[in-house]
């Protein structure tokens, strides 16, 4: 049974993985709409259309959609919380 010193270590170290998973997540985002937001800026500096840095923004889509292969392989063999884990320190 556990004592109240390490129930409340548990509860911090869950929440610790949460907010480091969601933090994961809002970087995630901004990495994925940050093109839309600068978009005229991008296509001056690089002196492109707007077709090609969509294509250029697509690129981030196209790469996600291939991990998720492996990435769900790795989460049903090793157990997702050792992916998150792994992933977090691998991406310092």
């Amino acid at each position: 049974m556990r004592n109240l010193h390490q129930t409340r270590q548990h509860f911090r170290l869950r929440w610790t993985a949460f907010v480091i998973v969601g933090l994961a997540y809002v970087l995630s985002f901004f990495h994925r709409f940050a093109p839309a937001s600068i978009s005229g800026e991008l296509q001056k500096a690089f002196q492109t259309s707007g077709a090609e840095l969509g294509g250029l923004a697509a690129m981030y889509f196209y790469v996600y959609t291939v991990m998720q292969i492996p990435t769900g392989i790795l989460a049903d063999t090793l157990g997702p919380r050792r992916v998150a884990a792994d992933r977090k320190l691998t991406h310092l």
